[in-house]
């Protein structure tokens, strides 16, 4: 078979090995935690403002920050697919993003994710 994408339990576990390796680092931006990122070296409390991406203001705020006002988010990259989140990558998700949500505790929603949901 002539597979081009991981199914996303093996995506899980392969970010999950990566992860428990200590080689989390060496991701590309894409996989990058972003406690290893734009919050390595500068902490959220640093930054004058930290907001969710899927928040409906968030490109109206930075639409007013940049003095513009189209706040229409750009789509440039994006998948139309959809994939069972399956009880197994969560909880391997979940082990891998730990770091990421404890130094951003206070700036984000609750994990809204639940195993069996279409993402």
């Amino acid at each position: 078979s002539n597979k081009t994408c991981l199914d996303l339990d093996t995506f899980a576990a392969a970010l999950h090995d990566i992860h428990a390796q200590g080689k989390a680092r060496f991701l590309n931006d894409h996989f990058l935690p972003q406690n290893l990122a734009c919050f390595y070296s500068y902490p959220p409390e640093q930054w004058s403002k930290v907001i969710e991406m899927n928040r409906p203001e968030t490109f109206q705020i930075l639409a007013s920050t940049l003095n513009s006002t189209n706040s229409t988010p750009p789509v440039a990259h994006q998948s139309a697919g959809k994939v069972l989140l399956t009880a197994k990558a969560l909880k391997l998700l979940r082990k891998v993003t730990r770091q990421e949500y404890a130094v951003l505790n206070g700036y984000l929603a609750q994990n809204w994710l639940k195993a069996g949901m279409l993402i």
